[in-house]
């Protein structure tokens, strides 16, 4: 069995998505909207595009909020919006911070555009570890890092 990660803003996720009286989405969960206090604890911030719902119904949005890259990719099309498609924006978060690049860059060559896509043809090519990110290499657990990729 893998170790749990526990990680203050999925813990944060967690309150908010079903411990909370209302299941509250952030929409846009990215680096830039978690917040370090003095001793590096990090906070969930910018709640300026969140939604409440009722816990276990399913939000239907009349328009996508988020940050390009960040978005899971059925909600453009489906428009439906529920805790599973905003887990996914902290799950990208996690990835760009292993990969050290951002989840949408148009300038790089067609199949490393999307963040996403680029790790997935380095797992199919069973050079996963490629993907994390140089500065890391002598600092992160290489558990958590298979966990996240």
């Amino acid at each position: 069995m893998e170790p749990e990660i526990q990680h203050p803003v999925a813990t944060a996720l967690a309150y908010l998505h079903e411990e909370w009286e209302q299941c509250i989405l952030h929409k846009d969960i990215k680096p830039k909207n978690v917040l370090l206090d003095s001793k590096f604890n990090a906070y969930l911030g910018d709640f300026g595009m969140a939604r409440l719902l009722e816990h276990n119904k399913k939000g239907h949005t009349t328009f996508v909020v988020g940050t390009m890259g960040y978005l899971a990719l059925e909600l453009s099309h489906t428009r439906k919006a529920n805790i599973k498609t905003y887990i996914f924006n902290f799950w990208v978060m996690m990835l760009k911070v292993t990969c050290g690049r951002r989840p949408f860059k148009p300038n790089l060559p067609e199949e490393e555009v999307y963040l996403l896509d680029w790790v997935w043809s380095l797992h199919q090519s069973s050079s996963l570890p490629l993907c994390v990110d140089p500065r890391l290499v002598e600092a992160y657990d290489l558990m958590q890092n298979k966990l996240v990729l």
